[in-house]
């Protein structure tokens, strides 16, 4: 391995040559082997050959047990949501289907201090329903959602066949994406 790409604050080399995407991933195996990070951010710059070097770094990190926060820019913009992010994550093919679905599940409960999600009879329910693989979902497949089982998002035909309770909410606009909202409180 040829340490000249090694410099007093950065890591700076020719491509291919001094910098690859070896040497990337065994810079996020050193680096979480060291550092021992519970989650790392990870960016790059306009260059070229950035995105393959960042995606050989990630695959390191998460190799390594490292929770890795991949996403796009629509969290910056505002212009997007969290199918957005996970479609950015898809699209690096650093992590598998099972792995991204976890991503919203364990994994994010874990980051967040809370209970790991649970299907077990009694447990309180956060459910998103989706009519599209999540990895390729956007809003308007959201034909679900029901926080601390309570339903508060769905589609025309799901909030039809939420009898009475349907009548406790009203139809939001966003964007072009209509859907039935409940917005009352934890008892309704």
């Amino acid at each position: 391995m040829n340490l000249n790409s090694f410099k007093a604050y950065d890591v700076r080399g020719r491509i291919p040559d001094e910098i690859n995407e070896t040497l990337a991933f065994d810079i996020g195996r050193a680096y979480a082997a060291f550092v021992k990070p519970r989650r790392v951010a990870v960016g790059y710059d306009i260059r070229l050959s950035s995105p393959q070097l960042a995606k050989a770094l990630k695959r390191g990190l998460l190799d390594s047990g490292c929770d890795v926060l991949i996403g796009s820019d629509s969290r910056l913009t505002g212009k997007g949501d969290l199918l957005d992010e996970l479609r950015a994550a898809r699209a690096e093919r650093v992590l598998d289907n099972s792995r991204l679905a976890d991503a919203v599940g364990a994994t994010a409960a874990r980051r967040l201090g809370l209970a790991e999600p649970s299907l077990q009879p009694g447990s309180k329910a956060d459910l998103i329903l989706v009519r599209k693989p999540l990895g390729d979902a956007r809003s308007h497949d959201v034909a679900l959602a029901v926080v601390n089982g309570i339903p508060r998002v769905a589609s025309a035909d799901i909030a039809r066949q939420l009898g009475s309770f349907a009548e406790r909410g009203s139809t939001m606009r966003i964007g072009r994406v209509r859907r039935w909202t409940n917005q009352q409180g934890e008892n309704a």
